[in-house]
């Protein structure tokens, strides 16, 4: 929870402070204009931007050029008026569709050299300073003849006799819900008006930057191996948010583009809306495991009828996934006219149509709310993104459409930080997953590849003793047929005991060995008799040799010290050297026990002769000299000297 809090609140102080330092207005006069008149003789150009708001000189109906001013106010049929600027002319309560001219008379100090950023004009516009065209977006004319178009322009001014008359010609597109000079004209020291609009812009420019690399960022992810359709609806997202922005009012391309915002670029940036609410939709079902499409067969709801299922609950059942379908396709036709029609009739769809695109984003967020009692701390973070994106949306759209520049880079940067942080807690959970399925599967080949040694280690360590076992229980079994119970008789099947007893322990060893060789290397250890050892593991395979016409005899020093060690894997090591020279030597088997520095040699000796192939690696786990043979003892000895320091 804790890392939810500090993760909600970083992401609301940096797309805070992102709107701060681009969005907000600051280092501006407090001047309006009255009565058609702004008075800034003596405000203070060295520091701050000025704004001519206030009340304009207003006549709705007609275009009035500046000779129309020459001889006094133009006659027409409403009359001259004030309205308020910035604003709509729709406010004063004019009709939002038509035609109308603005005029004010600037006073500032004489001759001083100024420089005026015309903004976006709703929806096309000529302007007029002391009677020369200074800026044109548009065309304008009748209705007929009517282009729209919207260009910022930075236009330099030179009051005469500290007087600037200022004439702005507007047209409103049809269907347009705000009209004329909707955002503030602003004149100032060229150095500061300039340095104040491009500041923002680049900063702007930088946002959209930053959105775009996580873009590609998490497109790169998608093309190497996270190919989840979550990932392109947060790359469309991205994509289309950093579109509308860069063409929101008075943004990037209504400066930079050569003929600003043209009618065509209109219809695209109305279709952003749609788009960006898609994607949004989306990106949410992916979140919350929302099906693209209704569940439920109309067909199999019917055929519950068979079930048992009362009437009412089948048409209550039926009703809903009907309103569902229904409900799903009007807003896929919503957004496919949005996106598919503003780019290719942008001047005769009414504006406020878009704003429909986004109220199956709405519901959709009031549907998730019910999802998220165990939806977890990050979707959690993810739902109040999209109630910051909507309630932003409206809240700037009513309060501060034309006072912010792009008011959008807050709720839009929050909602692409959310969705990326959202991502990344997607992914290294995938990961985590993924790296715990891989240690599960070498768990799975190791414990695989474990039982599979140990089957081949126990076959080996086994045969050997069963053998013995059967050759001494024979012999007993002999001696009591001809009748001879003596001392040997009895030496036989304790033998057999002995042996039976050491298989046992040996194979409850093997199954409880955490170590592939199984040479008790966490027992510790204690000193070792190695050659009374010796001695008993000869004098069991006595009866093997004497079977093949063969002899062991054992050679060792007097006092030959013990070995701290594990009795019962040393027992392995010389048994299975011992069966190695009975299984594949000839001739008789000679055992040397000798101290040499610091070591106990232990050398068996026999008459047969290893093939120059094999000698190299005759210790190597699976070479074997016989065919049926496990190919392990030796390396089994190997492996038990080594534990105990030798070699």
């Amino acid at each position: 929870m804790k890392r939810f809090v500090i993760t909600t609140i970083a992401l609301l102080i940096v797309s805070a402070a992102a709107f701060c330092v681009i969005s907000l207005p600051r280092d501006r006069g407090t001047e309006r204009a009255e009565a058609g008149t702004l008075d800034l003789t003596g405000a203070n150009f060295e520091d701050l931007i000025h704004p001519l708001d206030g009340e304009w000189d207003f006549y709705y109906g007609q275009l009035c050029a500046p000779e129309d001013f020459a001889v006094g106010a133009p006659a027409q049929p409403i009359g001259k008026s004030y309205v308020s600027v910035p604003g709509s002319w729709t406010d004063a309560g004019y009709p939002a569709r038509g035609t109308g001219t603005y005029r004010l008379i600037l006073e500032t100090e004489r001759e001083s050299t100024l420089m005026l950023h015309m903004p976006e004009v709703t929806a096309a516009c000529v302007v007029y300073i002391d009677g020369k065209k200074v800026h044109e977006a548009g065309r304008l004319g009748a209705t007929d003849g009517y282009l729209p178009a919207a260009r910022n322009e930075f236009i330099s001014v030179t009051p005469k006799n500290g007087r600037t008359e200022i004439i702005v010609q507007a047209a409103n597109r049809p269907g347009a819900d705000v009209s004329g000079l909707y955002y503030s004209i602003c004149v100032g020291r060229a150095s500061v008006l300039l340095g104040d609009a491009m500041l923002r812009r680049v900063l702007l420019a930088a946002v959209f930057g930053m959105m775009l690399m996580m873009a590609l960022y998490h497109f790169a992810l998608f093309l190497w191996g996270r190919r989840e359709k979550i990932y392109l609806w947060y790359i469309l997202y991205v994509v289309v948010t950093v579109l509308r922005l860069s063409m929101e009012s008075n943004a990037l391309v209504q400066l930079f583009a050569p003929d600003g915002m043209t009618e065509r670029l209109f219809g695209v940036f109305m279709s952003c809306f749609a788009a960006q609410a898609l994607c949004l939709i989306l990106f949410t079902f992916e979140v919350f495991g929302i099906p693209y499409w209704p569940r439920g067969s109309l067909a199999h709801t019917a055929n519950t009828l068979c079930g048992g299922i009362m009437i009412a609950d089948v048409q209550r059942r039926l009703r809903r996934i009907l309103f569902n379908r229904i409900f799903y396709a009007l807003c896929a036709g919503v957004m496919a006219v949005n996106i598919a029609l503003y780019p290719i009739f942008p001047n005769f769809i009414p504006m406020p149509l878009v704003y429909t695109s986004m109220l199956p984003a709405i519901f959709v967020t009031v549907a998730v709310a019910r999802r998220l009692k165990n939806a977890g701390e990050y979707r959690g973070l993810y739902f109040i993104a999209l109630l910051l994106f909507f309630l932003w949306g409206v809240g700037a759209k009513v309060f501060g459409d034309n006072v912010f520049f792009v008011p959008g880079v807050l709720s839009n940067l929050f909602m692409t930080l959310t969705q990326a942080i959202l991502l990344s807690r997607r992914y290294a959970e995938a990961r985590a997953k993924e790296q715990s399925l891989a240690v599960e599967n070498a768990l799975l080949e190791q414990t695989a590849k474990t039982r599979a040694d140990m089957v081949d280690i126990l076959s080996h360590e086994v045969r050997t003793p069963l053998t013995v076992m059967s050759v001494y229980a024979q012999m007993a079994a002999e001696q009591i047929r001809d009748g001879r119970l003596d001392e040997r008789t009895l030496a036989d099947l304790v033998t057999v005991s002995d042996e039976a007893k050491r298989l046992s322990e040996l194979t409850t060893d093997m199954l409880q060995l955490s170590r592939l060789t199984g040479c008790g290397a966490d027992r510790a250890p204690v000193p070792v008799d190695v050659r009374a050892l010796i001695d008993q593991i000869a004098r069991l395979f006595e009866p093997l040799a004497k079977r093949a016409g063969r002899t062991i005899s054992v050679h060792a020093q007097a006092h030959a010290p013990s070995v701290p060690g594990d009795a019962g894997a040393l027992t392995r090591l010389f048994w299975n050297l011992l069966d190695n020279a009975l299984t594949h030597g000839r001739g008789d088997i000679e055992i040397k026990v000798e101290t040499v520095p610091n070591m106990l040699r232990v050398t068996v000796r026999d008459g047969g002769v290893i093939p120059p192939d094999l000698l190299l690696r005759v210790f190597g786990r699976g070479v074997f000299g016989a065919e049926g043979d496990t190919g392990l003892g030796l390396s089994i000895c190997r492996e038990i000297a080594a534990r105990h320091g030798g070699e």
